[in-house]
């Protein structure tokens, strides 16, 4: 039988009242409290906040306290004071993405969670390390996982998805919808000017179709002024483009998350990896594989298919055309759609 003091029995009936409390959270975090046979908010109250355990997964109780100390009342709970003064802010800590925003990072980790390809089990097998880790595992690999060159997806997860998408057959048509006019006035399209020379071709060739739909587009790099910015941004080979230097101005988080991100990396490398929290963060993504666009639109991410046509007047392609892979897929592309949009 627990004691609760006046102050205790306020602090709950404020985090009751407030639907704040992710018990699934607290007890998946924290599985002695289930053997303690004590509610988990009451717990939380008496003996996790000393703890610095969270009551959920945005709020980081040893953050806020640090921060309102001398606010808080003597017997008060941080998540308590924080819900009577300050539940329009976000409190937890952002890791290595520390110049990126509290919504950014919430919307990247939200679609993380649910990404096909990310399993929190297979994370901790990979990197054994992370069990010991004060932090939600999806949060870790967010965090910190991708900055620190981390496995976050594995082979297996990927392997049984797009096998399973490839059981079925490519089927969308290209539609005649008229979706408004609303359409931006400019757009860029990015490649880094050090990068690989065939991501400044994929560009190229979208901002061509793009502007033979009637659309106001361009070819820019890293090294566009800023006062040119396009009201639309779509960054080819984010893992490559945010990774090289120069690209500073474009790497805000005011960009990024009103961006398109182009990727062009196959889910199983490193690569890819590196550059999926640009693609979480962002309004949408496009992808040269349709089987990986399912992936993309299962965690809320508008998605588009570009199949790019093989023109061998262009240099790169006339050499490269020549190889039996590439003749495979010249015949393949010239027999579908140039530009899809799926979801």
């Amino acid at each position: 039988m627990v004691s609760l003091t006046a102050w205790n029995k306020k602090d709950i009936k404020s985090i009751i009242d407030s639907g704040k409390f992710d018990t699934e959270f607290y007890l998946k975090e924290n599985p002695d409290v289930k053997k303690s046979g004590l509610d988990p908010i009451i717990h939380y109250v008496l003996y996790g906040v000393h703890e610095n355990r969270n009551p959920n997964d945005n709020f980081n109780t040893e953050i806020y306290y640090n921060l309102y100390k001398n606010v808080i009342g003597k017997n008060e709970n941080p998540f308590a004071h924080y819900i009577r003064n300050n539940d329009h802010l976000f409190f937890f800590e952002k890791g290595l993405l520390q110049e990126y925003s509290y919504v950014s990072i919430t919307n990247a980790l939200n679609r993380l969670k649910k990404y096909p390809f990310f399993n929190e089990e297979d994370y901790v097998r990979m990197n054994s390390d992370v069990s010991s880790a004060s932090m939600p595992t999806a949060r870790h690999a967010l965090l910190y996982g991708i900055g620190e060159g981390r496995e976050i997806f594995s082979k297996r997860s990927i392997v049984r998805f797009l096998g399973n998408e490839c059981k079925h057959d490519v089927n969308y048509k290209i539609t005649d919808k008229v979706y408004g006019k609303n359409f931006p006035k400019t757009i860029g399209v990015f490649y880094h000017s050090e990068g690989n020379s065939f991501i400044q071709e994929l560009a190229e060739c979208l901002s061509d179709y793009l502007c033979d739909a009637g659309l106001n587009a361009k070819v820019l790099t890293e090294k566009t002024p800023e006062e040119e910015t396009p009201e639309l941004c779509i960054f080819c080979a984010p893992h490559e483009f945010f990774f090289l230097d120069g690209n500073e101005i474009w790497k805000r988080d005011e960009i990024i998350r009103k961006s398109i991100m182009f990727n062009t990396e196959q889910p199983q490398t490193l690569w890819f990896t590196r550059g999926i929290l640009y693609i979480l963060m962002s309004a949408g993504v496009m992808d040269l594989c349709y089987q990986n666009l399912k992936s993309f639109s299962d965690v809320g991410l508008p998605v588009f298919h570009f199949d790019p046509p093989v023109k061998s007047n262009r240099p790169l392609w006339a050499a490269l055309i020549m190889r039996p892979a590439c003749a495979v897929y010249s015949r393949v592309s010239s027999s579908m759609a140039t530009v899809r949009g799926a979801g």
